[in-house]
C-alpha cells in the first residue's frame, strides 16, 4: 500500500513519478489527486541541473591574456520558457599563472564577465562578483581551474551562487 487511506481524505500525488496511476485510483477510489507535474517534489529527487543541463569549456589566448569561457545552457524537455544560458568569462593574465595560485575576486589580475540569458531576461550581466579561483593544474594545452563565484543578478539586493566547482579548460 502506498499510504494509509482510514486517515486520509485526499491526497495530491505526482502523475509523472507513478507508473500505475490507473490501478493505484482503482485501490483508492478517488481520494488522490493528480498532479501532472509536481515540479517542487520532482526537484527534491531528480538533479534538473545535472540531468537537462549542458556545460562547455574552452581556453583561448589573446596577446598577453589566458581566455576561459564557460558556458551552462539548461533545456527541460516538454517544458515551455524554462530554458536559459549562463556564461562567465574569465580572462587572467599570463604573467600571474602559477600552479596552485589562488585569486581573492575582485582582484586587479583577472576580469570576470557573467552573463543571463533566458526567455525572461536578455543579456543580464552579474554585478558584484566575488569569490575565489584557484588554479589546481597547468598542462600543456589545458589548465584546471577552481572556481567559486557569487554576484548580484540584474539590480537585486540579494547576493546569489553562480558557480561553486572545478572545471577543465582546453585549448
Amino acid at each position: 500500500s502506498i499510504i494509509n487511506l482510514p486517515k486520509i481524505e485526499r491526497i495530491k500525488l505526482c502523475e509523472t513519478l507513478i507508473d500505475n496511476t490507473k490501478e493505484i485510483d482503482r485501490q483508492y477510489k478517488g481520494k488522490i489527486d493528480w498532479e501532472w507535474s509536481c515540479r517542487d517534489l520532482e526537484r527534491l529527487l531528480v538533479n534538473f541541473e545535472e540531468n537537462y543541463g549542458k556545460e562547455t569549456t574552452k581556453l583561448t589566448s589573446q596577446k598577453d591574456t589566458l581566455i576561459f569561457n564557460y558556458t551552462y545552457s539548461y533545456n527541460e524537455p516538454n517544458v515551455i520558457d524554462e530554458e536559459y544560458t549562463k556564461t562567465i568569462t574569465i580572462k587572467l593574465l599570463k604573467n600571474v599563472i602559477e600552479n596552485k595560485k589562488t585569486f581573492t575576486i575582485p582582484d586587479p589580475n583577472i576580469a570576470i564577465g557573467v552573463t543571463f540569458f533566458s526567455v525572461w531576461y536578455f543579456d543580464t550581466d552579474y554585478k558584484d562578483l566575488q569569490g575565489k579561483i584557484q588554479i589546481i593544474e597547468i598542462g600543456e594545452n589545458k589548465i584546471k581551474l577552481s572556481i567559486s563565484l557569487t554576484g548580484k543578478f540584474n539590480g537585486r539586493e540579494e547576493t546569489s551562487e553562480l558557480i561553486n566547482k572545478t572545471l577543465e579548460y582546453k585549448k
